[in-house]
């Protein structure tokens, strides 16, 4: 390039970058929304004087929006626990808020407040906060532990933990009491009953807690979330928490960590999930990162900012009562070689991902007239396998040169457009290790002939070769069609621990690797344990272990592949160890079995390599 074409374009360049700054100055981002700042709570406010000046102020002002019903009293007998409903009067579906369960966490119960009021009080420009005002009925107990919110401690007035008091793995967690019963205190009663009197009305359900300071959490987590691996809410919850902590690291110069937790204690979230079928989730934001102040402006604008966009994101998602994202996305989007970022159906967020070493080409399609004087799109990129991928002449990037990718990391992109997608601004927000999360199914669920369904961690299995079914909650192959059947799940990554429980009949045994009509597997026949190569034209053993299986035995298989290394385990004694690097990149794991209705699979799981 010429020096004078050097120079035009660094000046086009900080045309870019500067129109880009002065609009960010003028103009709320369309997807994640700008919390404006927060007041600090007051943490001197009596419960009476806290429910005086929070919600009932604002039902004072919107009688016709706002209702309280008494739902009954605390476990002291003092405190009456109260039930707010946000009521527009063409409201499409029902959402259930809990918050102040643990009396020592003001930032949750403060935080849904400030929220409801920032919905109800200000004027909105946002569009995605405008439908929640006029078409989201909200549900809401405020304060479910008045004792502990009057003297600011976990526990109620009878020395229990609450969230530990429902009928959902009770008993089975140690720590703060859990009380006689499942539901023998008085306020979790009272959610149960809350969740009663609405039945199947709610799209969710988030519980609000706090990190308080001196937690190991508080100083090393920013927001974060419990939720179950199967839920609705799972995938989507974990990618507003990256986004949030990588949004907070850059900003404001943090060094804070994503956590994806589960438990299972039994507490509101994992009740309401579980017990009622509600999708549901607990939400934590870690104390101490913003102030060392409690609750002050700092620390309740970023806990809002966190209780705010998950709300508005879930809102989005069950819009006209079914879930807003596309799962073509997932599924014709991250296998194609063309990433086509098709915007006719009011998507702005996508996850992408890059499953082979196959160029791709990002475009977007379907480019809507935006009510904004900006529009972005938020890409969040899988990057597992290297690929070069090119992106559309109409993008200028911020720093002049598109990003590089490194495999088996994840990366947030974002582009903005002025002019209805003619030209785009793309800039890179950041990345982050990619990180594998097991994969298990216990195939406790109904009986079918058909399919396997979807395993209990979320992922779809597939039917590569012949019919594969569920009876009495393990897996098998129902039609095997005369050769051999196999199931997998695309775990996408290919370094990985296999294991299963197999029942033997004739022929059971784990599939990994597999890429269409190549794969290998380590199965069980009538002389013993085999490793096999298979393609479409040749089967080649790699190795073997004889003895003599017994019919209806189990037998705990593993296989770990790592790089050109696998080995075999039976029953937990490694029986075969060679080095092959057939297939080594290919993701796909799960059972195989040859002309065989009578083996049954158990206790799966994918999982990586310690």
């Amino acid at each position: 390039m010429s020096g004078y074409a050097n120079l035009k374009a660094k000046q086009a360049l900080k045309k870019v970058n500067d129109l880009t700054a002065q609009l960010e100055q003028k103009v709320n981002k369309l997807q994640w929304w700008d919390t404006p700042t927060i007041s600090s709570a007051n943490l001197n406010y009596s419960y009476a004087n806290f429910i005086l000046n929070t919600y009932e102020t604002l039902r004072s002002k919107y009688p016709n929006i706002i209702t309280r019903a008494t739902i009954g009293n605390d476990s002291s007998g003092a405190y009456p626990i109260y039930e707010y409903c946000f009521t527009p009067p063409a409201f499409e579906q029902t959402f259930f808020i809990t918050a102040g369960i643990h009396g020592d966490e003001p930032e949750g119960y403060w935080g849904t407040y400030y929220f409801l009021k920032e919905i109800y009080d200000s004027n909105l420009t946002n569009k995605r906060l405008r439908y929640i005002r006029d078409k989201v009925r909200i549900v809401v107990i405020p304060v479910v532990n008045p004792w502990g919110y009057s003297n600011f401690t976990r526990l109620n007035a009878n020395g229990i933990n609450l969230n530990r008091n429902y009928d959902v793995f009770w008993g089975e967690t140690g720590g703060d009491s859990q009380g006689e019963t499942p539901f023998s205190q008085k306020e979790t009663l009272a959610v149960k009953n809350t969740i009663d009197k609405y039945n199947a009305e709610f799209s969710f359900h988030l519980d609000m807690h706090t990190v308080p300071q001196g937690y190991s959490e508080a100083g090393l987590y920013g927001g974060y979330c419990y939720v179950k691996p199967n839920s609705l809410l799972n995938e989507q919850l974990h990618t507003l928490q990256d986004y949030l902590i990588n949004s907070w690291n850059k900003n404001y110069s943090k060094s804070l960590q994503t956590r994806y937790p589960d438990n299972d204690n039994s507490n509101t979230s994992n009740y309401v999930e579980i017990v009622r079928g509600i999708p549901s989730a607990t939400l934590e934001f870690a104390t101490g990162n913003f102030s060392a102040t409690l609750a002050d402006s700092a620390e309740m604008t970023r806990a809002t900012e966190w209780y705010s966009n998950v709300f508005i994101e879930f809102a989005d998602m069950f819009s006209n009562g079914s879930l807003k994202i596309d799962e073509k996305y997932r599924n014709i989007v991250s296998n194609a070689n063309i990433f086509d970022i098709d915007l006719n159906n009011g998507m702005r967020v996508f996850s992408i991902k890059t499953e082979n070493t196959t160029a791709k080409t990002l475009q977007f399609s379907n480019i809507p007239a935006f009510e904004e004087s900006h529009s972005d799109v938020t890409i969040f990129l899988d990057y597992v396998q290297g690929a070069a991928i090119t992106f559309p002449s109409s993008v200028v990037w911020q720093n002049g040169t598109a990003p590089t990718f490194t495999a088996k990391n994840k990366y947030i992109l974002n582009f903005r457009t002025f002019d209805n997608g003619k030209h785009w601004i793309g800039s890179f927000v950041g990345a982050w290790n990619w990180t594998f999360d097991a994969i298990t199914d216990d195939f406790n669920r109904i009986d079918s002939t058909t399919s396997l369904g979807v395993a209990t961690t979320g992922q779809a299995w597939v039917s590569q070769k012949g019919t594969w079914g569920i009876s009495g909650n393990k897996a098998y192959a129902s039609n095997p069609n005369g050769t051999d059947a196999i199931a997998v799940i695309d775990s996408g990554e290919s370094d990985v621990t296999i294991s299963v429980d197999g029942t033997w009949n004739t022929s059971t045994g784990i599939a990994f690797r597999v890429n269409g009509t190549d794969l290998l597997a380590a199965y069980i026949n009538s002389t013993g344990l085999k490793l096999y190569k298979f393609t479409i034209s040749t089967n080649e053993l790699l190795g073997e272990y004889l003895f003599t299986p017994v019919v209806g035995t189990t037998y705990a298989i593993k296989v770990i592949a790592n790089g050109s290394s696998i080995k075999v385990s039976l029953d937990g004694t490694e029986r075969i160890s060679v080095t092959n690097t057939f297939n080594q990149t290919a993701t796909k794991h799960g059972f195989r079995v040859f002309n065989d209705t009578g083996s049954r699979f158990d206790n799966f799981k994918i999982e990586a390599v310690s």
